[in-house]
């Protein structure tokens, strides 16, 4: 058996007081007592552990959460466990454990499978170091990754986020908007993979890294800018394709409501007739002046509307793009006014 753990020494930043939140990934197939996340000794006052149960406790190999608070006997204690899924198949799993309130809860793959009550009163501030992985002698087989220790609550929506989209919890938008993950350490160079999905083309987007140490204090005053291969997904299963004269898309329309386009999108009182022209839109009234084109370079120029999304295109005689229940999601029409729900994707490598 392994006896190897992450040993993050005792930091005040590691108590559980009024409201808190442990999320860990793990993977294992051992049976035997694990702990994933704890601060104990052997005194058990203040102490807690994220633990895998053995068959001595009332539930055999149950993913338990226990923390026995502070100004207790030392015998006392809150705990919440899972009551009828074993985990312990080798098949990676994500855990939360949050506690506000009202109690804990406690989510695995983003399912609330258990809550208890746990007095408001109760903290939970051992002078013990906290471990990843065991102490004295209860070591865990397996894998751990990315392990969270948060001085708030998270809400059953940003457990969700967390478990789809990997990107933690983001910031309101008075600080700016931001999302964060943590990877690597001082003398590693890190490969961090992260999918980040239904989020809107924004401006000014910045990607950095930054060194932190455990306490979670900046001692490193610099950003680093990462090399980054950025590749984009778009929901969009099904597209109105433009191409040129070589076979190669310009631009398309997707059944998302999206826009992707080689070039820009641009509103003008008067977009010119020209050759370069691929995809026209004209009225009865001039059918040689378009009132709106996609080129060969694929900029858009429509000569109503905007280039920004819209939460709805109301009907109207149109060139139009349906969804799957045919409900329009983007449109122009004959007057030349540009309409879509989706997002709109500018200069996109198609």
């Amino acid at each position: 058996m392994s006896t190897r753990y992450f040993n993050f020494g005792n930091n005040t930043l590691y108590n559980l007081k009024e409201t808190w939140t442990i999320a860990v990934w793990f993977k294992t197939d051992d049976t035997v007592r694990d702990n994933l996340l704890s601060k104990m000794t052997a005194s058990n006052e203040g102490e807690w552990e994220l633990f895998f149960a053995p068959s001595s406790e009332p539930i055999a190999n149950a993913l338990l959460w226990r923390g026995w608070y502070d100004g207790g006997s030392g015998s006392e204690y809150c705990e919440v466990a899972n009551t009828s899924v074993a985990y312990i198949d080798n098949s990676w799993h994500r855990v939360v454990v949050t506690r506000d309130s009202s109690g804990l809860n406690m989510y695995v793959n983003n399912v609330l499978i258990a809550t208890a009550p746990c007095s408001a009163a109760y903290t939970f501030t051992s002078i013990a170091n906290m471990h990843s992985g065991g102490y004295d002698g209860n070591y865990y087989k397996g894998l751990i990754d990315d392990v969270q220790l948060w001085n708030l609550t998270w809400s059953a929506d940003d457990v969700n986020t967390d478990w789809n989209n990997g990107i933690g919890r983001e910031a309101d938008e008075t600080s700016g908007g931001y999302a964060w993950r943590s990877i690597g350490n001082h003398s590693e160079t890190s490969v961090l993979n992260w999918d980040i999905k239904n989020i809107q083309p924004q401006s000014g987007v910045d990607l950095k890294c930054k060194a932190i140490d455990l306490s979670g204090s900046n001692t490193y005053s610099d950003y680093y800018s990462p090399i980054i291969n950025l590749t984009i997904t778009f929901p969009d299963t099904s597209k109105f394709f433009i191409k040129n004269d070589s076979n190669d898309t310009i631009a398309w329309l997707g059944n998302f409501g999206n826009i992707a386009l080689k070039g820009k999108c641009n509103v003008l009182s008067n977009c010119v007739a020209s050759s370069e022209n691929l995809f026209v839109i004209t009225n009865s009234s001039a059918p040689d002046e378009p009132v709106a084109y996609i080129n060969s370079s694929g900029d858009l120029c429509a000569e109503k509307g905007n280039c920004s999304s819209s939460a709805s295109c109301n009907e109207k005689n149109a060139f139009k793009i349906r969804n799957s229940t045919q409900e329009l999601v983007s449109y122009i029409d004959f007057n030349g006014e540009l309409c879509f729900t989706g997002g709109l994707y500018e200069n996109a490598d198609l």
